[in-house]
């Protein structure tokens, strides 16, 4: 890709600092910091699963400040249902139509 002109990082555990441009990590890196567009890749059932699962997908989803791009193979993770389009076309998730939902006021403590 820097043939082509992009700048491209990776981010990982002994990165320091980062530079402009695209920035390729993992959710688990990505906690605490914020970009303009995140794409999260094979958000699927496959790859997402379990509850553990579930936070690495939220974490990975909220970094994104203005644009959030997800893709999957097969069925969508079921922790992203409520995105699911219900008309004609039951394999395409609308992510922008979906309204994000808070569910730490419903959690119980203790």
């Amino acid at each position: 890709m820097s043939e082509a002109g992009v700048e491209l990082t990776l981010l990982d555990y002994d990165s320091t600092a980062f530079a402009g441009g695209i920035v390729v990590t993992s959710a688990h890196i990505s906690k605490g910091l914020e970009f303009d567009a995140v794409v999260v890749p094979y958000a699927d059932e496959e790859n997402y699963s379990d509850e553990m699962d579930r936070c690495m997908l939220y974490i990975a989803c909220t970094r994104a400040m203005h644009e959030l791009h997800l893709t999957h193979e097969g069925p969508v993770s079921r922790f992203l249902e409520f995105t699911r389009d219900h008309g004609n076309r039951p394999d395409v998730v609308h992510t922008e139509l979906a309204e994000p939902r808070d569910h730490a006021a419903d959690a119980r403590v203790g």
